[in-house]
């Protein structure tokens, strides 16, 4: 079978995108052989979750690939694989990470998932878009028809036992027989999937059964951290303190993680739960923080572009996080603690004992159009302290250790003062030089109001000051909508004006989206500059967005409604443009990096056997040992260490054999395995490592040769 780059195998890998924000904390678990675990590891599910604008990126795909000049026949299977993953996002199902299986010598996991999708009349589309998958890579003639509980199942082949079949208007897709006999059963109840664990955290959300669309992920957080161990336990690597990491991370005290999005109300709602047993332990104690009160909501000006608000204690933060580095790695706490030593010894300010206490635990970000900033330049901060001498005396002692260097330069820091209403504002200029902003403070209530302007701070006093404040964002009509009154109920706020955002990038984002569209100008279906949205059109329907996080039951409920996109009909050709235009830009750089981080790991591979060989000589007077094997057997190097992600599969690299301690450091002592015209790595005998081209190899080989007096390499 030749090989192909579109296959059913890779249609196949395509569902393993449902499960790409988990892949690392998975990709090296295990459980042990034998029946299929009773609840799924991992499981999604969904409804109608692709349609309309919200697949554009995919179509992407195909002419990303055509402005690279791809081959037609991958570019005519890659629309194939869209089409499926349309038809299947339109219908409803759900897929399941089942079980994990690695034996030690495997070099890759046994991954067994099932996918059960409810498509109805689209079924048979389906179905030909497989068999036209599979008909392109060559793979038809493998597949055989299997029965499996009464339904005929085809299997790609014995190997790989991939089976899909259908029971009614249900696709059901799955990596092993005893997986499709489930989903057979499974397809007999009336409501197939819902396992008892989603099925509690989902009511725990209060997920909308009847939303015209849904999405949602499961994680069983101690099956995965318990995979995670046996397999590290089977490869002989558990860390002596993986319990303690475990602990202090707060991993110890989570169920699950559940995350659900459907939508409520004609607009997108999206949850995501954090499902404890009671306990809050390391940093999931961060957690455990007073709710937000109407006052420091009411700091957030109703016209606000963006806020954020969150409640924590500065100093518990940086205690909990230096504990948790500490059972991690002693060693990297101790350097913390040396350098924070350091900046004590050099400002006169121990910053953890003095600086931090002085802060107390609430904090407010926001912008808002009456600040008049460009970027960030109009950002304001108010965070609670106990008072201002202990951050005053901060930024006096960093102004007098950095004036003596500046003064050498001719400038110098100047702190002044201005009355506003009544409030001192002190702010910093530097004379002489056109610095662009004069970070500027003043304290208000027990609260410092920090801006990078004295002129924003100002306009912050009327909010921050009960007497001169007019409204606040718990006074806007879709704050109200989206989350109804937070105040004593949220331990953090997030608000994003979209129309606010939209105006003020219009002018940017269009002349991307004319790029875009010129770029792909003159290609088969092409995106016509005239199509791009007007600023009316994006506007057209946005809602704003709102997201809350609070304690529900010891468990930690993140809510988000609203969206932080503006999917217009007429923006989705924006994001269609831009897509490809990014894909087909940055292929070749990612393409390219890949290539030499691949590069990097063979050359790191090879300088491991360079030491390893040393130490063997050092054992054997001076004898380098006769092959790699003798590294293996002497526990100096891993059978990985010897296959190269350039290659995988069988050993990468050639050992020259006959040398010793003292022959000539410029002699070739291994090489990886030439790959194309570019070049390959090398090991020579005083242990560096060396790309080289082919050319160069060659000699070099060659003149190694020479010294060692033979006319090959065995």
């Amino acid at each position: 079978m030749k090989p192909q780059f579109w296959s059913v195998r890779m249609f196949a890998a395509l569902w393993g995108v449902m499960f790409a924000p988990l892949a690392p904390a998975l990709a090296d678990t295990q459980v042990s052989a034998g029946a299929v675990e009773p609840e799924p590891i991992v499981q999604l599910e969904w409804s109608n979750m692709i349609g309309g604008d919200a697949v554009t990126f995919l179509h992407a795909i195909p002419k990303a690939m055509r402005l690279a000049k791809a081959d037609e026949g991958d570019i005519a299977v890659a629309r194939m694989v869209v089409r499926a993953i349309e038809l299947i996002g339109k219908g409803a199902g759900h897929a399941s990470l089942k079980r994990i299986e690695m034996t030690p010598g495997e070099d890759e996991p046994d991954f067994e998932f099932q996918i059960s999708v409810d498509l109805g009349d689209q079924l048979p589309d389906l179905l030909e878009l497989i068999q036209k998958i599979a008909e392109q890579a060559g793979e038809a003639e493998e597949m055989e028809q299997v029965d499996v509980s009464g339904v005929s199942f085809t299997q790609l082949d014995d190997e790989e036992e991939l089976l899909w079949g259908t029971v009614g208007g249900r696709f059901l897709f799955s990596s092993s027989a005893s997986g499709a006999k489930e989903l057979v059963e499974d397809s007999k109840r009336k409501t197939p999937g819902a396992s008892k664990n989603v099925s509690r955290v989902r009511a725990k959300v209060g997920a909308d059964p009847d939303s015209p669309w849904m999405i949602s992920i499961y994680v069983d957080v101690p099956a995965v951290i318990e995979n995670v161990r046996e397999v590290l336990v089977a490869k002989d690597e558990l860390p002596p303190k993986f319990d303690s990491i475990v602990d202090e991370l707060g991993l110890k005290g989570l169920r699950s993680v559940y995350i659900h999005g459907d939508d409520k109300n004609g607009g997108p709602v999206s949850r995501t739960l954090l499902e404890t047993d009671g306990s809050k332990k390391g940093l999931l104690s961060l957690w455990d923080q007073k709710p937000l009160e109407r006052a420091d909501l009411e700091l957030i000006p109703q016209d606000a572009s963006w806020a954020a608000a969150c409640s924590f204690d500065l100093e518990q933060l940086w205690n909990r996080t230096h504990q948790a580095i500490e059972a991690i790695d002693p060693n990297v706490a101790m350097q913390i603690d040396g350098g924070l030593g350091m900046v004590s010894a050099m400002f006169g300010i121990d910053p953890v004992h003095q600086v931090l206490p002085a802060f107390g635990d609430t904090w407010v970000i926001y912008d808002a159009p009456d600040h008049g900033g460009l970027l960030i330049t109009g950002a304001v901060l108010v965070v609670e302290v106990d008072g201002p001498d202990a951050l005053n005396a901060a930024v006096t002692q960093l102004c007098a250790m950095a004036n003596p260097m500046l003064m050498q330069a001719g400038y110098e820091l100047v702190v002044k003062e201005t009355i506003y209403k009544g409030y001192t504002i002190s702010y910093i200029v530097m004379p002489g030089l056109p610095v662009p902003i004069s970070p500027a403070a003043a304290y208000v209530d027990g609260r410092v109001v920090v801006g990078l302007s004295p002129q924003v701070v100002k306009v912050a006093l009327h909010q921050a000051d009960p007497a001169l404040r007019k409204s606040s964002i718990l006074d806007h009509p879709d704050v109200k909508k989206l989350a109804g009154d937070p105040a004593g109920k949220v331990q953090t706020f997030y608000y994003w004006n979209l129309k606010h955002q939209a105006r003020a990038g219009y002018k940017i984002t269009h002349l991307l989206r004319t790029a875009a569209a010129s770029l792909l100008a003159g290609n088969a279906d092409e995106t016509d500059i005239a199509d791009l949205p007007t600023l009316p059109e994006l506007l057209d329907g946005a809602e704003n967005y709102v997201a809350v996080c609070r304690i529900v039951d010891n468990d930690i409920l993140y809510e988000e409604k609203g969206s932080l996109f503006l999917w217009d009909a007429a923006f989705g050709n924006f994001s269609l443009a831009t897509t490809a235009m990014a894909i087909s830009i940055l292929s070749p750089s990612l393409s390219r990096a890949r290539e030499l981080a691949k590069r990097a790991v063979s050359a790191s591979n090879l300088r491991g056997i360079g030491i390893a060989v040393q130490i063997y000589a050092h054992d054997h007077d001076g004898q380098f040992p006769p092959d790699f094997d003798a590294l293996i057997d002497g526990g100096m190097i891993t059978p990985g260490m010897l296959i190269s992600p350039r290659h995988g599969g069988d050993v990468s690299y050639v050992y020259v054999k006959g040398q010793k301690e003292g022959d000539n450091p410029r002699n070739v002592l291994a090489y990886e395995k030439v790959i194309g015209d570019e070049g390959t790595n090398v090991l020579l005998l005083d242990g560096h490592v060396e790309w080289m081209d082919v050319e160069s190899f060659a000699r070099a080989l060659a003149e190694t040769e020479k010294r060692l007096g033979r006319a090959g390499v065995d």
